[in-house]
């Protein structure tokens, strides 16, 4: 999901699936809906390769592999739709969590076993990996994050273990080998609503610049947090950017146009625009002819589907409270991926 602004391409996800941007942040943002990327079919880990910012990497939930998205672009810079996935590499299990940290290592969560793994530049398979249990992070981990430059605690690797939704901080030591050697994780932060992904917000986004969003998979939500020195996030300061949004999983920075993306639980990219957006990015807002009321029609019909289908059981988990998701977490998600793009 990427915050953005409105247009064009704009899908009635919203009145599809109840996903909506709440005051004061509807003012702007909203919520797109890219479509379903071919080949994925769950919500999952995302992130964009550094060598080239027109492709994604997904790595849905219990695909157990990375693959990579070659992504179609309007002339403006925004992310339109997408061309086939292929293969990028083999994990044996993923989740919620994948990003590039430091020398082009990818990082990637595995639930549920509580696993990290690490892939150096032009690997195919995992080069390393590490249970989280031993150092730390009660199962099982969910997804990752590392703070960005500009950001207090920049450089620092977070982890938020989904069953306890809780978030910690896991420090690394280069290997000699090209990876790095997790360290004993910090104290663990009390947040809420089982997360399956989280973005640090550009500096310069409206509203929510400089804060942690947190997409909580079992709450259907999106959350904004202020940050403390280490990057952490101040549960106090925790306020709902977008409610009715089950399923959301990753979550990263467009590099060309500053959009958060997330994806869905049917394997499908949603975008949200910042009303602040640059003149250039901004689209008509004119009401859909028949044809687009028709697509709309559609989607929020193939929508409802998805959500009745993505309530099927998961692995049990443990039993849900005030600050932990729901007692269990479906098997399969379908995967419609999410993107927030600010408003133009």
């Amino acid at each position: 999901m990427v915050l953005a602004r409105a247009c064009i391409g704009f899908l009635a996800v919203a009145a599809a699936s109840a996903q909506s941007i709440l005051p004061p942040f509807d003012s702007a943002y909203q919520i797109l809906n890219l479509g379903p990327i071919p080949s994925v079919g769950n919500y999952g880990g995302t992130a964009f390769l550094p060598s080239n910012p027109n492709v994604l990497l997904v790595a849905p939930y219990l695909g157990g592999s990375v693959r990579s998205v070659p992504l179609v672009r309007s002339p403006q810079g925004a992310i339109t739709g997408f061309g086939a996935s292929s293969p990028y590499a083999t994990l044996g299990g993923t989740d919620g969590g994948l990003c590039f940290g430091p020398t082009g290592v990818l990082f990637a969560t595995w639930y549920p076993a509580n696993a990290l793994r690490q892939l150096k530049p032009g690997s195919v398979t995992a080069d390393r990996i590490d249970n989280l249990l031993p150092l730390g992070v009660p199962n099982s981990v969910g997804t990752c994050a590392f703070v960005p430059a500009g950001f207090p605690g920049a450089g620092r690797f977070k982890v938020v273990a989904w069953n306890t939704s809780t978030i910690q901080e896991l420090p690394l030591t280069p290997d000699g080998t090209g990876t790095f050697n997790p360290g004993i994780a910090g104290a663990g932060i009390q947040l809420t609503g089982g997360p399956e992904g989280m973005v640090y917000v550009p500096l310069s986004a409206p509203l929510i610049g400089g804060k942690l969003l947190i997409a909580e998979w079992g709450a259907g939500t999106l959350a904004a947090y202020d940050l403390d020195a280490n990057g952490d996030p101040l549960p106090a300061t925790r306020a709902v950017v977008a409610g009715g949004a089950p399923g959301f999983g990753g979550g990263a920075v467009d590099p060309v146009t500053g959009d958060i993306v997330f994806l869905s639980g049917t394997g499908g990219l949603r975008s949200s625009s910042a009303t602040a957006a640059p003149a250039a990015r901004t689209r008509s807002t004119a009401p859909p002819g028949p044809a687009r009321s028709a697509r709309r029609a559609a989607a929020a019909r193939a929508a409802r589907a998805s959500a009745r289908r993505s309530r099927s059981a998961r692995p049990a988990r443990r039993s849900a409270s005030a600050s932990s998701p729901p007692a269990s977490r479906p098997t399969c998600r379908t995967s419609t991926s999410p993107c927030c793009r600010a408003p133009a």
